[in-house]
């Protein structure tokens, strides 16, 4: 196929998508024959191919293909850097018995073959495997006369690639050891560097191979060459974990990388115990820190090693040494992530002398006990107590103490519950505040937890305290709180514990609302009840525009809590600067005669405005049939609730208030009636409602419009001609000089 493509004019030197020629692969599938025709068909041996230009003769030495190596070196290639690709194939026998595990599998296997003359499966049989290791074990002694043939040539052994890199360097990272003493032989320099600053004892040594690393040090190789990183090879083998090559000689155990990390820091963090004991016992020293202030022991309690830890404090170790977060190994161990490990190291910590009560100095500022608290870690906070930690020593950006980070525990509520009992048993002071202002009680309370909160007040919590920014008690805020989200179930228990502990039910929150109001809100009949017999005030003001629990049930629609409300409030309270004479500790249910109807907001609006405004019906009869007075006008529009009721739409409400003797032609602060309303609004109804009980048609608002002049603006007809019917002035001007006729004529 080769040779009738060349006939007819193929080009060998053209390039795949992988920038390879035909050569290049011919040389990479072992293919002599066709490399042979293509050579002497044109192709060029010194192409450069694939992303690492690589040649022909490269793919050839890396594969172990001699044959082809000496072809291309006869016929025209020039380039004498093979030798670095015949050392470096990244796989010898050496490493494929270490990295496939066969020095386990394969003396067995070759035993019961021996007995059953019948391979297990074909994969795994002795004779495949047999087969396999022979195949590979000849490849690496034809890349060793490649590289003996290049050597005998006249390469140098020490010439390097455009990394810097000699063939030693390759052989050492490819676990060559035979080529390696071939190159060293040859006068292959073991200290030479690369662009990282490398020997071949960094690449030996990273790729854990012990025999390798021997004969390097043997031939000179020195030990303590720093790479870019100011790592020794000594940093790698400790980081890998090959015990073996740490136990070699020459060695500074405690120089330090570009980092400060010694080499006993990456034993200590990859949890390497028996690298950790040789180190120790050749003199590293154990409390050196890094570039993050951490010794070995913060590594080792960071990674959960018990048994590291042991021997490093054995070692000298310091356990109170603090890290650049101020943190000791207590502070690491103590926030494990699995609690035994966790309980293991603090017990061990705490008998070496660890401090319990030490605060780090970064932006938390927290002790062990406050960690392993909010951790729900009660076997380690029972240790760090028996072993003096305070359960009132404050931390954390909050400034809590123990029994507010038990609280922010997020896993099993028994866990949270037996962790508070545990710091209240061990002088847990539940009145401390956190830097907000908020004791544990008032936590507890925010999160619902009844049992928390019960277990506080029976050691000694003050249910009346006031907290945070706006001083409010914790039963209170909390009620209100899961009342406004809609977790009821949760409010009245907590509303059933304001009772039984005696907490002023007229505390207002940040908002300036009492629980009354947000239950009126809510539509929460029975905790209105339990409010208001246990003190609750019915008419107390609240929020912005100071409406009482009153005002935001007629607007809210809710008969029933009205007719609760004003059977149960006040009714001497007449303007809205009626204040409670509670005590602010109230012990009583407090003498009421019903609530004023006519109470007004901070806008003058009263209960019948709302529930006007809102087309409250029921409660619109409910307030007048109890002495709302229909002709109260509001502050800022001077309107009646018959205005809102023309404004609305609402024919019911309208005759109610008219029936009640609603004066039909009372003006707002824009000079409008309830009829100037009803023809904006183009409601025929209401219109014949309210000129059939007296309405003046001619009246005229701010802007000199009478109700036609809006009728013809709107365009409705019907409202045009009723008012024309009953004596509507078709002549009368507005502030524009614009007659009815005009905006007609506008539509």
């Amino acid at each position: 196929m080769c040779q009738l493509l060349l006939r007819n004019g193929g080009d060998p030197n053209v390039k795949d998508y992988a920038n390879l020629t035909a050569l290049y692969v011919a040389a990479m599938k072992g293919r002599l024959d066709i490399c042979e025709l293509l050579v002497n068909n044109g192709a060029d041996p010194n192409a450069k191919c694939s992303s690492y230009s690589m040649t022909a003769s490269h793919i050839a030495a890396l594969e172990g293909r001699r044959d082809i190596c000496e072809f291309l070196w006869n016929n025209g290639f020039d380039d004498k850097t093979s030798l670095h690709f015949a050392a470096g194939k990244q796989y010898s026998f050496e490493l494929y018995l270490k990295e496939t595990n066969l020095m386990k599998i394969f003396l067995p296997l070759v035993e019961k073959e021996k007995h059953t003359n019948m391979p297990i499966n074909r994969f795994s049989s002795a004779s495949y495997l047999k087969n396999d290791i022979l195949e590979v074990k000849k490849e690496e002694e034809a890349r060793l006369n490649i590289c003996q043939e290049l050597l005998d040539d006249g390469t140098s052994s020490n010439s390097t690639d455009v990394y810097e890199k000699t063939a030693l360097h390759y052989a050492a990272q490819g676990g060559n050891l035979s080529i390696c003493q071939l190159l060293i032989n040859n006068g292959a320099d073991p200290n030479m560097k690369d662009s990282q600053e490398k020997g071949a004892l960094h690449y030996a040594a990273q790729k854990g191979n012990l025999g390798i690393c021997q004969l390097l040090i043997r031939y000179g190789a020195n030990p303590n060459l720093k790479d870019t990183y100011q790592k020794i090879a000594l940093h790698y083998a400790a980081q890998k974990g090959n015990l073996d090559i740490c136990q070699l000689n020459g060695s500074n155990l405690n120089l330090k990388d570009n980092r400060d990390k010694t080499a006993l820091h990456y034993a200590a963090e990859e949890g390497k115990q028996d690298i950790c004991q040789v180190l120790l016992r050749s003199g590293a020293i154990p409390n050196l820190k890094d570039g993050y202030g951490e010794t070995a022991l913060h590594y080792a309690a960071v990674t959960g090693t018990p048994c590291i830890c042991q021997l490093l404090v054995s070692n000298g170790a310091n356990p109170n040494l603090k890290d650049n977060k101020g943190k000791t190994a207590l502070h690491y161990a103590a926030r494990y992530g699995e609690l035994k490990v966790a309980l293991e190291m603090c017990q061990l910590l705490l008998r070496n002398g660890a401090d319990s009560n030490m605060l780090d100095d970064y932006t938390k500022q927290n002790t062990a006990l406050h960690t392993a608290a909010q951790k729900g870690a009660i076997d380690i906070c029972q240790l760090l107590l028996s072993n003096g930690a305070d359960p009132n020593m404050k931390g954390g950006i909050r400034k809590d103490t123990s029994l507010h980070n038990a609280l922010y525990y997020n896993g099993e509520p028994k866990v949270a519950l037996d962790m508070c009992q545990l710091l209240l048993r061990n002088g847990g002071d539940p009145n401390v505040k956190d830097c907000e202002n908020l004791t544990a009680l008032y936590v507890a309370a925010m999160k619902g937890r009844l049992d928390i909160c019960e277990l506080l007040v029976n050691n000694g919590a003050d249910p009346n305290a006031t907290c945070g920014v706006y001083n409010t008690d914790a039963f209170h805020i909390a009620a209100v709180y899961f009342l406004w989200n809609g977790e009821q179930k949760v409010a009245l228990n907590m509303r059933q514990l304001l009772r039984k502990y005696v907490v002023d039910p007229n505390v207002k929150e940040c908002e300036n609302l009492t629980a009354l109001y947000v239950a009126a809100m809510k539509g929460r009949l029975d905790i209105c009840e339990l409010l208001v017999n246990n003190g609750a005030d019915p008419n107390a003001t609240c929020g912005i525009y100071s409406i009482t629990a009153f005002h935001i049930a007629a607007l809210k629609g809710r008969r029933d809590i009205c007719e609760f409300l004003w059977n149960n409030g006040n009714k001497e309270a007449l303007t809205r600067e009626w204040k409670t004479e509670l005590n602010p500790r109230v012990q009583k249910k407090h003498s009421s005669n019903g609530s004023n109807p006519n109470l007004k907001d901070s806008k003058n609006k009263t209960a019948l405005h709302y529930a006007a405004e809102e087309g409250k019906l029921d409660i619109c009869h409910l307030l007048l049939s109890n002495g709302a007075n229909p002709h109260e006008e509001d502050t800022y529009y001077k309107k009646t609730a018959l205005h809102y009721t023309a404004e609305k739409g609402a024919l019911d409400i309208c005759q109610l208030l008219i029936s009640n003797g609603s004066n039909l032609n009372l003006k707002d602060s824009r000079n409008k009636t309830a009829l100037h309303y009803a023809t904006e609004k183009g409601t025929l109804d209401i219109c014949q409602r309210l000129i059939s009980n007296g309405s003046n048609l001619n009246l005229k608002d701010s802007r000199k419009k009478t109700a036609l002049h809006y009728a013809a603006e709107k365009g409705t007809l019907d409202i045009c001609q009723l008012l024309i019917s009953n004596g509507s002035s078709q002549n009368l001007k507005d502030s524009k000089s614009k007659t009815a006729l005009h905006y007609a004529a506008e539509k």
